[in-house]
């Protein structure tokens, strides 16, 4: 390649990277609301740091602790919970220009590759779900579309490393979460479709390095599964919330099916999952963007190979999907629906498959239709539209949340209140004895955030609704005169009643008490702060 050649395209790369970081960053503290279980995958950090703790699985035994140790030194850098969403905005930025380079080995064009990445940068459902969610699953499309960037080398330059590299990448991208294997079950299936035998018989040969690659990108959860043998997979069969656990009949089947393919349909069309699909349903412009996303698809998987290829990949991965999870709304206090963390490895593929129908729908018009400039003009209108419409969506969420404040502002600015008015050291009670999921956000933010609150972190397993308020009865004995500290309780009018009664029957004054609402009618918890 020419230094010129070469300079160019580094310059797309870097182009690419920092459009998905710009386009990343707004609202990526702000929405989606923190769940549980993300802010749970990154406490992990803080017990690494802080407890010295050094874990080989993640908070579910078949979830490695890849993340966990990338989240400790995001976190080790910025010390507050910034670091995690800061660095899946981060990976998955990378993720753009590496489909980029993907799509130039599979596609040999670099308008579609270009396309593709684009499609992917401003991917509504890429942008909210795995650039703003900090959890191991958000891995999945950097790892995966890695996996396949070294693959697609090792058979074009016959080197031993690169098939190391793929076998450490799917290590990776496996232990971010094991439901990507459903795409590398597709991929091997496509991927012998589109190259033929040859790639079947070169990953035979090269088989023991690829074995060798994963083993090191596994090696932690190998050594889990040996200590605990086979804990992992026993794990996955036992818990309720995977597919896996019970029987699976037909209608069930279908039924998952056919939720995972609404629920992908209307991620890609707004990045909201499932919440949004009452408005899409309503929107003349969401039949529009169906239909001519179909018809595109249509006439590159009737034109194109690789476009069919594409196809089959979605589909089998999907089919796979459907047997490993189910259909069940995992809700925080706003609501977000259960499934784009499985799906989102869906997405780099998607949108290669978009960008090569659109290609194939490009050179058809041009062969048949020179004359008429209009068609070329539709061909851009279409791949403006597919392009622009999701993402005006996306704009849409983000104004209806934060105008409602069904973002994490309201918890955020609590714990940045109470750090710049008290400081990092002040007496701090939250009450998780309810197992009030509001209140367990607010507790695992005080944690991250430098704040020190009781109960204690080692000893919240066994906090009980009886034991809190044993707890906080303590925690207020023990306040030294002179000493102004933070309780923070559920809005519950009785409760408020006794805690004010019991403070001043111990002679503190209370400086205020502030109920945290989302809209005016919806109370989260109450601030109470003491002197």
């Amino acid at each position: 390649m020419r230094t010129e050649s070469r300079g160019k395209s580094y310059a797309t790369y870097m182009l690419l990277f920092i459009l998905a970081l710009v386009l990343r960053l707004p609202y990526l503290m702000q929405y989606p609301v923190f769940r549980f279980d993300e802010l749970g995958e990154n406490l992990r950090a803080y017990t690494i740091i802080e407890l010295g703790t050094r874990p080989l699985i993640n908070n579910a035994p078949f979830i490695g602790a890849l993340y966990n140790y990338l989240a400790t030194a995001a976190y080790a850098l910025v010390n507050s919970i910034t670091a995690f969403r800061l660095l899946v905005a981060l990976a998955n930025a990378l993720a753009v220009p590496l489909l980029y380079a993907v799509s130039l080995k599979l596609a040999g064009n670099k308008n579609t590759s270009f396309l593709a990445a684009a499609l992917l940068a401003f991917s509504p459902m890429h942008i909210l779900v795995s650039s703003h969610v900090a959890w191991s699953a958000s891995l999945m499309p950097l790892f995966l579309t890695a996996t396949l960037y070294a693959v697609l080398k090792a058979l074009e330059s016959g080197r031993k490393p690169y098939w190391l590299t793929a076998g450490a990448c799917l290590g990776l991208s496996l232990q971010s979460h094991p439901s990507v294997l459903a795409s590398y079950a597709g991929l091997l299936l496509a991927l012998h479709m589109y190259l033929g035998r040859g790639f079947t018989q070169d990953l035979l040969r090269n088989f023991k390095y690829l074995l060798l690659g994963f083993l090191v990108g596994y090696v932690n959860m190998v050594i889990y599964n040996i200590v605990v043998p086979l804990g992992s997979l026993t794990f996955m069969f036992r818990a309720k919330w995977t597919g896996l656990s019970g029987g699976l009949t037909l209608p069930t089947y279908i039924k998952r099916i056919s939720f995972l393919s609404v629920e992908y349909a209307s991620g890609l069309a707004s990045g909201v999952p499932m919440i949004t699909l009452p408005y899409l349903l309503t929107s003349v412009a969401f039949y529009i963007f169906a239909v001519v996303a179909a018809v595109t698809v249509a006439a590159g998987v009737i034109k194109s190979k690789l476009a069919r290829t594409l196809l089959v990949y979605l589909i089998i991965s999907i089919l796979i999907l459907a047997v490993g999870t189910k259909g069940v709304m995992t809700l925080n206090p706003f609501g977000f629906a259960w499934g784009p963390h499985y799906l989102q490895q869906l997405l780099p593929l998607t949108y290669l498959l978009m960008a090569e129908s659109l290609r194939t729908l490009w050179s058809y018009a041009l062969r048949c239709f020179r004359r008429y400039r209009t068609t070329v003009l539709a061909v851009l209108i279409i791949a403006g539209f597919i392009l622009a419409w999701p993402f005006m969506n996306l704009l849409g969420v983000y104004k209806f949340m934060s105008t409602r404040k069904y973002t994490n502002e309201v918890f955020l600015s609590t714990i940045e209140d109470i750090k710049s008015t008290y400081g990092d050291d002040v007496p701090l009670f939250i009450d998780i004895g309810e197992r009030d999921q509001v209140l367990w956000m607010i507790y695992l933010l005080a944690v991250l955030e430098g704040l020190h609150p009781e109960p204690d972190m080692k000893l919240v397993k066994g906090v009980s609704v009886g034991g809190s308020a044993r707890s906080l009865k303590g925690f207020i004995d023990r306040l030294k005169p002179g000493t102004k500290a933070v309780i923070i309780v559920k809005p519950d009018k009785s409760v408020l009643k006794l805690l004010k009664k019991y403070l001043l029957l111990k002679c503190f004054k209370i400086d205020y008490i502030y109920v945290v609402k989302v809209q005016p009618s919806i109370p989260l918890y109450a601030v109470i702060a003491v002197s």
